[in-house]
This record gives structure tokens, C-alpha cells and sequence, in this order.
């Protein structure tokens, strides 16, 4: 039997009631009154601890099988992803005082709900399945892809919503029914939440200890959170709802990537008996500051700076750090193996008591700055870069393109390549103490 359309029979205002979050503190234990013996009742429970359904005020329902609005799928994806509001997006079909006003202008701004040619968002209509499924993607980072699909009304699916429901096929989040994915039909709210659980194995919105095993990705979604001695098998992804807010990990081991969307000056601690399998990606976009500190004695793989607005501080020990943005970095009682630069204009300070291995400067890194307090062993230039040693150390520079210019104390050796401009000192005179090196 093929999934048959659902229309919502009430209000606006009650359906956002019935997808209100309870306020920390407040009792959640009590299930919902009408998911007893529901297919998606244990799914429908386990989301409502994590604080992001709710049943209504007046009656604790929940309503599973009425159709879900956009406006309500939006609520449901900032409640888990924590969307700054950058600016407020006047739709000519949302009121300036409609409850969901504020969170479409969120999600618009982060790029996962967009208007029409009309400059209309539609709020109340209900999400098409092949919508969901759009709008997931663009929530949860996720590419689109093609698919071999094997639904017998494939050939019904929009061109716009062909990669992302591919994607998601692929990965197993949707199966279809008897045959059929019914994607011009409206999602039903136990759909809709039944498709993030296949997405995202759990989601903290409230701040506290989290001591559980997460056998997926694990969502942060709040300003203070500790992890400890608990294992997460996917990623760990601290949203932009942790604002410049505070997340400690203690004892805890992450098998996918940890990545970094929101925390502030305080922000990240990574302390004793923690293994981070994959990559650390810091990826903030609020404002305000970022800074990261590992306080174990085991340094951190790799961390790679991708996105950011201000100034990022690593403080311990870590074996690979990529920077692929400008943001400016700062390294603080850091001691790093291999640090390379991919990113125009990056702005590099290697504080006192701090020590890169080898600093490569890559080709596209042309304008980059590098003051150094510390010591860098190596440091390799393919663009044109100027790097001040002014208490710090340079044991060795290579220049491998012109452009490049050493401040203050020069390095105990300086080599080039051939038929390059020779490096320059804080003057702007070329050092006569380069060797030449190679053919």
C-alpha cells in the first residue's frame, strides 16, 4: 500500500506547542499518550529525551501520523543544529510576529531552506517526502549523489531532488514502502523523526554529562556539555548551538571526526584518555573567538582549520595541523609535527614555548604572515610569504618561490631554489647568506 497524504487539522499555534522543547528541568519521562504501540514509538521516545519533540501542553499527544510543515521541520533541524540568526529574511509569506519567523530566517541564512522566485517560503504547507530529503542534505552537510533506485515510482522524483534522495538511498536512510518512496507525498511527523534517527544516532540539547555510547554521530546542541569515558562510533559534531560555550571531553574516544561548529574562548578541552581516530575539523562561523586545548599527554592526529571568522588558538600537542583558511592563528605551549598552509593572506603567530617540526607554506598561500616566539625546525615557502623570527628560531628555510621575506633574527640556514629572487631580510635587502640548491 502506498503512503497516503496527511493533512494537518489544527492550528498553527498548536502544532507548534506540540513540538515544543521542555525547558531543562522539567519533567520527560512521561511518554506520549497516543504513540502506544506505534511502529516509532521507541524512536518517538528516545528523540523526546533528547529534547527535541515534545507533545503538546494541554494533552502530552504528539500526533504521529499528522503531516509535518516546513515551518515545523525547520524548528526541528535548528533545535539540533543551532543556527545563527545572521539576519532576518522578510518573506512576504511569513509574518514579522509569526512564532516561525525567526527560524526560517536561521535556516535561510545557513542555506538549508530557500525561497521561491516570489520570495515565498511557504511555511505552513506540508514537507514532501523528496523535500525532506533536500533539505536534510543541505542541514547535515551531506553531497548529493547518483543512485541506482529502486523504487518502482523512481521516475516520479523531481530533477531538483534527485541527488539528495540518491544520497540517502545510498546510505540507507530511506527504504521506501512496499516498493514505492512516494516522494510528492507530505512526511508525516513520526517520518520526518524516524529519518534524522537513521541520520543521527543522538542529540544533547540540554547542558550536563553525557556517559553514554553513541553508536553514531552524536550531536552538541548546547552551551555547556562534558563528555566522559563513552565511546561515539561516527562523528561528534559540536553544532553552532554551543555558541561560545564550553565542551569538555574526558575519557572518550570518537571513531569518525570531531567537527567543530560553534565554542568560544573557553571552549573545546580534550583531557586525559581521549583517541580521536579521524580528523579534527574546526569549521566555526558565529562570532567570537575559538580556542582548543589538549590537556592529554597523546597528541592530537590531524586538525585541519577549514572555516572561521576570528582568531583561533591551539594550545598541546598535535601531529598534523592543515590551514585552509585566513583565519588567524594562534599556537599557545603548542608543539606541532607538521604544520602546512594552503589558504591566502593566513596569519600564523608560533607563540613562546611553542615548536612547529616542519612549516610548509604551500603554492597557494601567497601573502601569508608567520610570526614565530617559538621555534620551527623547517620551514619551506612555495609562495610568497614573510615570516619574523624575533625571540623565536629557525633552524632551517627553504625558499621555493620568490616573494619570500624573513624578519628579524634570520634562520641558521637558508637555501633557494634556482632561478628564484633571493629572500629578503625585514628591509627589503636580499640575505646574502642563501645557498643555492639543486638544479
Amino acid at each position: 500500500m502506498k503512503q497516503k497524504k496527511f493533512v494537518s487539522l489544527l492550528l498553527s499555534l498548536s502544532l507548534l506547542l506540540s513540538l515544543a522543547i521542555p525547558v531543562h528541568g522539567e519533567e520527560v519521562d512521561a511518554p506520549f499518550p497516543d504513540t502506544e504501540g506505534h511502529w516509532a514509538q521507541s524512536i518517538l521516545e528516545e528523540w523526546r529525551t533528547f529534547g527535541v519533540i515534545a507533545g503538546d501542553t494541554w494533552t502530552g499527544a504528539f500526533r504521529p501520523d499528522d503531516s509535518l510543515s516546513r515551518a515545523e521541520f525547520a524548528t526541528l533541524l535548528n533545535r539540533i543544529m543551532g543556527y545563527p540568526l545572521i539576519e532576518i529574511k522578510h518573506f512576504s509569506d511569513v509574518p514579522a510576529d509569526a512564532w516561525y519567523a525567526e527560524t526560517m530566517s536561521r535556516l535561510n541564512s545557513a542555506g538549508v531552506i530557500q525561497g521561491d522566485g516570489n520570495n515565498m517560503v511557504r511555511p505552513q504547507d506540508p514537507v514532501t517526502r523528496q523535500e525532506a530529503a533536500v533539505i536534510l542534505c543541505r542541514a547535515l552537510g551531506i553531497p548529493e549523489q547518483t543512485a541506482n533506485i529502486d523504487f518502482l515510482d523512481a521516475g516520479e522524483i523531481a530533477s531538483w531532488a534527485e541527488g539528495a534522495v540518491g544520497a540517502l538511498y545510498n546510505m540507507g536512510a530511506i527504504q521506501g514502502w512496499e516498493g514505492y518512496f512516494d516522494p510528492q507525498d507530505s512526511i508525516s511527523r513520526c517520518h520526518a523523526v524516524v529519518l534524522l534517527n537513521n541520520l543521527i544516532a543522538a542529540v544533547m540539547t540540554r547542558p550536563g554529562v553525557w556517559t553514554q555510547d553513541v553508536h553514531g554521530d552524536l550531536y552538541i546542541c548546547t552551551k555547556q556539555a562534558r563528555l566522559e569515558n563513552m565511546t561515539v562510533t561516527g562523528d561528534l559534531i559540536l553544532t553552532s548551538g554551543v555558541d561560545t560555550g564550553e565542551v569538555v571531553l574526558s575519557g572518550v574516544t570518537v571513531g569518525g571526526d570531531v567537527i567543530v561548529r560553534g565554542c568560544g574562548e573557553h571552549s573545546l578541552h580534550i583531557q586525559s584518555g581521549c583517541t580521536l581516530k579521524g580528523d579534527l575539523l574546526l569549521t566555526k562561523t558565529i562570532d567570537g573567538p575559538l580556542r582548543v586545548v589538549n590537556e592529554g599527554e597523546a597528541p592530537l592526529p590531524s586538525v585541519l582549520v577549514n572555516e572561521g571568522k576570528h582568531t583561533v588558538t591551539l594550545e598541546g600537542s598535535v601531529t598534523s595541523v592543515a590551514v585552509n583558511c585566513a583565519v588567524p592563528l594562534v599556537f599557545r605551549n603548542s608543539q606541532v609535527e607538521t604544520l602546512s598552509v594552503s589558504a591566502p593572506n593566513a596569519s600564523l603567530a608560533i607563540e613562546k614555548d611553542s615548536s612547529v617540526s616542519d612549516l610548509t607554506i604551500g603554492k597557494e598561500a601567497k601573502g601569508g604572515e608567520v610570526t614565530v616566539e617559538g621555534s620551527i625546525t623547517t620551514l619551506t615557502a612555495h609562495a610568497a610569504a614573510k615570516v619574523t623570527s624575533n625571540s623565536g628560531k629557525i633552524s632551517s628555510a627553504h625558499a621555493a618561490a620568490d616573494g619570500l621575506v624573513l624578519a628579524g633574527t634570520l634562520p641558521d640556514k637558508i637555501t633557494m631554489n634556482p632561478g628564484i629572487v633571493r629572500p629578503k631580510d625585514g628591509n627589503g635587502k636580499g640575505i646574502t647568506s642563501v645557498i643555492t640548491v639543486g638544479k
